[in-house]
């Protein structure tokens, strides 16, 4: 790793009780994952809530503390020598479309680049940055960067986002056997999703308060 890499690296990773990612890839990669967890944890939240949620939601509030403490496009354009925000765009593959500030944290912009994009926004070739996610042939450089982390190995992802490894992940969540270390995170996801979706359809209903009548308003019925 160059010291280019290190210093952009200390910066984008703050001092904090969580472990701090290996470098600001992990960061992004963090970011986007974390969107898909907080999805997960909505929709079976009374079920699951207690069991999951506190560990998850001290993750995804770590993330935006670095998320935070990342520099800005402003910072990029300035340290790149870009004239305007058109040239960050172009620079790492983001769509016309996608609204972008100067202000905004640069990192906040990695999903919407292209893996290409990204790759070069972390100081790394296309090939080295498939070679570290173990990224296929699937996953190209014209791909959006949010797309490619779909097909990413379950294992890579889980520990890159959670830190741990994947059994402990698989056994906590209840994820069936099909799912393995080996499987896409897409499909991982979609499991997920789908134990949470059931867990919300068999919580119990909340039941609607009884009313109290107070003392003196009871209706009197003529007989």
């Amino acid at each position: 790793m160059s010291e280019r890499q290190s210093k952009k690296i200390r910066k984008a990773n703050p001092q904090t009780e969580q472990k701090a990612p290996k470098d600001k890839g992990t960061v992004i990669f963090n970011i986007v994952l974390a969107a898909i967890v907080v999805a997960f944890v909505g929709l079976g939240g009374y079920a699951i809530g207690s069991k999951y949620i506190p560990r998850y939601l001290e993750q995804v509030e770590a993330q935006k503390q670095q998320a935070e403490q990342s520099k800005t496009v402003k910072d990029v354009m300035k340290e790149k020598d870009f004239a305007a925000v058109e040239d960050f765009k172009k620079e790492y593959g983001i769509a016309d479309d996608v609204e972008v500030t100067e202000d905004g944290a640069a990192l906040g912009y990695a999903a919407a680049m292209t893996a290409e994009g990204y790759a070069k926004y972390m100081d790394m070739t296309f090939e080295d940055l498939k070679a570290q996610y173990e990224l296929g042939d699937a996953v190209t450089a014209d791909m959006k960067w949010e797309d490619a982390i779909n097909y990413m190995p379950s294992d890579v992802a889980v520990k890159e986002m959670f830190g741990m490894d994947f059994a402990t992940f698989k056994t906590q969540l209840g994820l069936p056997e099909e799912i393995t270390e080996d499987t896409l995170w897409s499909e991982t996801a979609a499991a997920m999703e789908a134990i949470s979706a059931q867990a919300a359809e068999e919580a119990p209903a909340e039941e609607a308060p009884v009313e109290t009548p107070v003392e003196g308003t009871e209706e009197v019925t003529e007989e």
